[in-house]
């Protein structure tokens, strides 16, 4: 006579796979990064790196280099500074074959009442390809905005706002600082922010891989006698670290900065 087989179940603890959940787009899982510091990723020899030392610019100040005095029907300057503020994020690949998809910069400003976006640079209707490089060229306006370039009547000095190849034409315009013109990594930018205390950028590689610096301009108005601003950046990379591998989003920590008004 057969012996009765008893049918038992028990739970049991299984081992994460060590491609994380299968039912999640590796689009939405954050996969760490093999970097310690905050502001960095590094995966596989590529190294993504976050500008901790933001700079601005007064936008009155730079006007007044080539002008005696504001447009009298230029009232925003009665209740507000108008400040460029320069961030920046960088991607070096120094070995291997690792890709950068996307390249992502966010800021969170912290007292936002005090400080409001106007605009920001660079966005994707501005650049333009000058041989294999692309290049941001814009008009900037005395009220902080942005717009497609115009043939200037006469162009007078040329000087370097935040390092690299930043530069700024200066004009005689009566409402026109000037010529602003920088580099871009890429021609496929997607630029969020304006009339909000945060913004990002989002960086989507083309025709050339996302490597290099990359400077980033936000126009805003702050309350008079602000003496530093302060907030939070952090960037994320979509990154695909070999031929037969699925892309992966990497995110750096929250990093807290200060931004000096001076």
């Amino acid at each position: 006579m057969a012996e009765n087989t008893v049918l038992s179940v028990q739970e049991l603890d299984l081992e994460p796979s060590p491609f994380g959940s299968l039912f999640l787009s590796p689009y939405e899982v954050d996969f760490g990064t093999e970097e310690k510091e905050d502001r960095l990723i590094s995966v596989k020899g590529l190294k993504i790196r976050l500008g901790d030392r933001p700079l601005a610019k007064n936008l009155r100040q730079l006007y007044q280099l080539k002008h005696e005095s504001l447009p009298e029907d230029i009232v925003v300057y009665d209740a507000y500074d108008i400040w460029l503020l320069f961030h920046s994020i960088g991607a070096m690949r120094r070995e291997g074959n690792a890709e950068v998809q996307i390249l992502g910069y966010e800021a969170n400003f912290e007292n936002e009442d005090d400080l409001y976006t106007i605009d920001l640079l660079p966005q994707s209707k501005f650049c333009k390809k000058f041989g294999a490089a692309f290049n941001t060229d814009v008009d900037l306006g005395v009220e902080g905005k942005a717009q497609v370039p115009e043939e200037l009547k006469e162009i007078l000095d040329t000087i370097d706002l935040a390092g690299g190849d930043v530069k700024l034409s200066l004009s005689t315009g009566l409402k026109l600082i000037g010529r602003l013109s920088f580099s871009v990594i890429t021609p496929a930018i997607q630029a969020i922010g304006i009339g909000a205390s945060q913004c990002e950028w989002c960086f989507h590689a083309e025709e050339k891989p996302l490597l290099g610096d990359q400077i980033m301009i936000q126009a805003v108005l702050v309350r008079p006698k602000t003496k530093v601003v302060k907030f939070k950046i952090r960037g994320y990379a979509l990154i695909k670290t070999g031929w037969i591998s699925f892309p992966a989003m990497y995110r750096t920590k929250w990093l807290d900065v200060e931004c000096p008004l001076s």
